[in-house]
C-alpha cells in the first residue's frame, strides 16, 4: 500500500520511512481500505493497528486542505527493513494486573490466526478479482492490436496495389 505511488496523495511512508501518513482521511476510508482491508471502517482500522501495537505519533503534519494528519508507526515497521515485519505481533491480552494463562494465550492466539487466516481469505479474493480483471483487459487490448495489425496489413495490400498497378 506505502509502496503504490498511484495512492501516494492518500497515504504514504514519513519522511524517513519509518511510520506512515494518512494525507486523506475520506479518501483513504473511501477507496484503500475497501481495496487492501475489505472495510471503510478508519476506527476500526485503527484498533487492529492499536492490537499490533502501532502507536499514533503526536507531530502535526497537515495536507494540503490544512486538516491533520494521522501518523502511525510501530517500531518493526519501516519501508527499508521489510525482514522485521516477522516481528510485528498481536499484543496479548490482559486480564487484570496478571497475564491470562498459557493455555488461554494459546486459545486466545488460534482465535487470532483464525481471524488473520479469514481477512488473508478476502485479500485473496480480491486479489483474484483483480487478476481477472486484468486479463478481461489483457485480452480486450490484445484483440485490438490484433485489428490494428490486420489494418494494417490490409492497408499495405492496398499501397501495393495501387503502386504495382
Amino acid at each position: 500500500m506505502l509502496e503504490d505511488l498511484s495512492i501516494h496523495s492518500i497515504v504514504r511512508w514519513g519522511p524517513m520511512r519509518d511510520c506512515f501518513i494518512v494525507n486523506n482521511l475520506s479518501e483513504f476510508s473511501k477507496t484503500v481500505l475497501p481495496r487492501i482491508f475489505r472495510h471503510s471502517n478508519f476506527a476500526s482500522f485503527v484498533r487492529q493497528l492499536n492490537k499490533y501495537d502501532f502507536h499514533k505519533i503526536n507531530q502535526t503534519e497537515f495536507n494540503q486542505a490544512g486538516e491533520q494528519t494521522p501518523m502511525f508507526r510501530h517500531r518493526y515497521f519501516h519501508g527499508d527493513r521489510p525482514g522485521d515485519l516477522k516481528n510485528i505481533k498481536r499484543k496479548l491480552i490482559a486480564n487484570g494486573p496478571a497475564l491470562l494463562s498459557s493455555q488461554a494465550n494459546m486459545v486466545v492466539e488460534i482465535a487470532q490466526c483464525a481471524e488473520d487466516n479469514e481477512d488473508m481469505k478476502r485479500r485473496i479474493r480480491g486479489l483474484e478479482s483483480d487478476q481477472d480483471a486484468m486479463r478481461l483487459e489483457l485480452d480486450r487490448v490484445g484483440s485490438a492490436i490484433a485489428l490494428r495489425n490486420e489494418q494494417m496489413q490490409d492497408l499495405k495490400d492496398i499501397l501495393g496495389a495501387l503502386g504495382g498497378g
